[in-house]
């Protein structure tokens, strides 16, 4: 075995590793950009780190993730000459439920959070709402998100982490925001009051 000078090898080990890491994740997004045409002839943007492949364009790589909404996918930056990260919400993907997968005549869209190995995931959801429409957490597990063990998706956040309609305006999502964590205060403020009060 190599010498070991102890703890503050060990350490310096780690931050040459964690320097290295770095360094690999930053010469990623500035490689050569792959194509400048989707397959379907329009010009290419978008690149799927999951499936690999050629660049397709906005319209393509929506529809074939309509069912990987969980993939990692970066966009090609012109002015930059570099891939960018972007999700599935931005390029306008909408998760469909309630009718094995088609669209929904009456839908309920919303914007929800997943929990995923790699942090949470902002999706569009279309829950169904029709007259005999399932509750959410049925068309939940029916799609097969929850549970789901083979790669370590949880999708029960989309349960409890309503994020209101889906909307543009990042001003009206950051008030939205705030005032849901101004009622979260007060709530908090009369819980603690009543406690007071139950001990008193």
């Amino acid at each position: 075995m190599p010498p070991n000078d102890g703890p503050n090898q060990d350490n310096a080990d780690l931050v040459e590793m964690y320097m290295g890491i770095e360094q690999m994740l930053d010469l990623r997004q500035w490689q050569v950009r792959r194509s400048a045409v989707c397959p379907c002839g329009q010009p290419s943007s978008v690149h799927c780190n999951d499936c690999g492949g050629p660049d397709l364009c906005q319209k393509c790589v929506v529809d074939k993730h309509a069912n990987e909404p969980f993939h990692a996918v970066r966009e090609w930056d012109a002015a930059l000459s570099y891939y960018t990260h972007v999700t599935f919400y931005n390029l306008g993907l909408r998760i469909k439920l309630g009718h094995s997968g088609d669209a929904c005549p009456s839908p309920r869209l919303e914007r929800r959070e997943a929990l995923t190995v790699r942090g949470l995931k902002t999706l569009a959801v279309e829950f169904c709402a029709c007259a005999n429409a399932a509750s959410e957490a049925h068309q939940i597990k029916a799609r097969g998100w929850w549970p789901m063990r083979s790669n370590f998706i949880c999708a029960l956040p989309l349960l409890t982490l309503p994020l209101g309609p889906v909307e543009s305006d990042k001003s009206d999502r950051e008030s939205s925001d705030s005032d849901s964590g101004s009622e979260s205060d007060e709530g908090r403020e009369g819980n603690d009051g009543n406690e007071g009060s139950a001990g008193g």
